[in-house]
């Protein structure tokens, strides 16, 4: 099973998907541990709209040999597994990993390290096809309630490794941005309650929000506090918030301003929502300036033409459509790159 390749990114993920469960299948067939009936178990899982098929075949061939008992619990797990459809089976795989972990007391090694990246890459792949396919691609942009939260955490989950595949992370932006919009929801790893405001008076004002200084895990941060009115049309604008939110937390640069969380908390009025960046102490580049006249303009000009062309190369590309007076706030939009297909559910 080590000798299985992971996915290098320079082909196709569903020709190296087929590769590998083909290659699965040959280590079940001349694996010594395993008798003719377990071989039939363990083909029927590699065949299934199972994941994780690497760790399950992994762990089900050490039971095999270590502990009996268990190794019934596993095959009830697996038959339960099989039954499942596509999406449901895909966002189960927390609780799947939990199970399989338990399994073996979790001791990490570096083989099972290369165990679990294959998994890992086999479902990255399994997504984009999904979401390359129109009809599964509707079905997954469906999705509702917990079906729906759970899909947005696991590929919010894979937007966060920073050694994802470049043609998986363009696919999962876009995938993540419409489910997102059509469910209402937003991945759960975005939003954080440990952040306490500092409720005086707002250090900067804009037509959208206000801005606050507080405190996240003892670090100084932002708040951009949205402004409601009696007339705000609520869906729509929890919608827009939503989007800036996916769009602002899948960028990586240093010279563009990170993304923390999403911050709720109420008034005696109403909830209110806040996205949370870090404080820059010295202000936007006009106030840096008024402070250190001296400073490299040439190479300031620089680092704010590289964060442009980092926004402008991303893919969906991201471009700035307004800031607000005094440079705290920007809006966000996003268009698709050509020759990129997303098929419309």
């Amino acid at each position: 099973m080590d000798k299985l390749p992971l996915y290098d990114g320079s082909g196709s993920p569903r020709d190296w998907l087929l590769e590998n469960q083909i290659n699965l299948s040959k280590y079940i067939d001349v694996n010594d541990c395993l008798d003719i009936d377990d071989k039939i178990v363990c083909r029927d899982f590699v065949d299934s709209n199972a994941i994780y098929k690497n760790l399950g075949i992994h762990i089900y061939q050490f039971l095999k040999v270590h502990d009996e008992w268990k190794l019934r619990v596993l095959k009830h797990h697996m038959a339960s597994w099989m039954s499942l459809d596509e999406l449901t089976c895909i966002g189960s795989h927390q609780a799947i990993t939990d199970f399989l972990q338990s399994l073996l007391e979790w001791r990490e090694t570096l083989h099972l390290r290369k165990i679990v990246a294959l998994d890992i890459d086999a479902l990255c792949a399994r997504l984009f096809n999904i979401i390359h396919t129109q009809s599964r691609y509707r079905a997954l942009s469906n999705l509702k309630d917990y079906k729906a939260q759970e899909m947005l955490n696991l590929m919010q989950n894979l937007l966060d490794c920073p050694t994802l595949a470049i043609c998986f992370r363009n696919t999962f932006v876009g995938g993540l941005l419409r489910l997102s919009g059509k469910s209402g929801l937003v991945p759960e790893a975005l939003i954080r309650q440990d952040v306490t405001l500092e409720m005086g008076d707002a250090v900067a004002a804009g037509a959208f929000g206000e801005l606050y200084t507080g405190d996240f895990r003892g670090q100084a941060v932002a708040v951009k506090v949205f402004k409601f009115y009696q007339n705000t049309d609520m869906a729509t604008y929890l919608k827009a918030i939503s989007r800036e939110t996916l769009i602002w937390r899948q960028l990586f640069h240093p010279h563009v301003l990170p993304f923390i969380c999403v911050h709720y908390y109420s008034t005696n009025i109403h909830q209110r929502i806040g996205l949370v960046s870090p404080w820059m102490k010295h202000g936007n580049v006009q106030e840096f300036l008024r402070q250190f006249p001296d400073a490299n303009r040439t190479s300031l000009i620089t680092d704010v033409a590289e964060g442009l062309f980092y926004l402008h190369s991303t893919h969906p590309i991201v471009t700035i459509v307004g800031e607000q007076p005094g440079g705290w706030h920007l809006n966000f939009s996003i268009k698709m790159k050509k020759p990129m297909y997303l098929p419309t559910p």
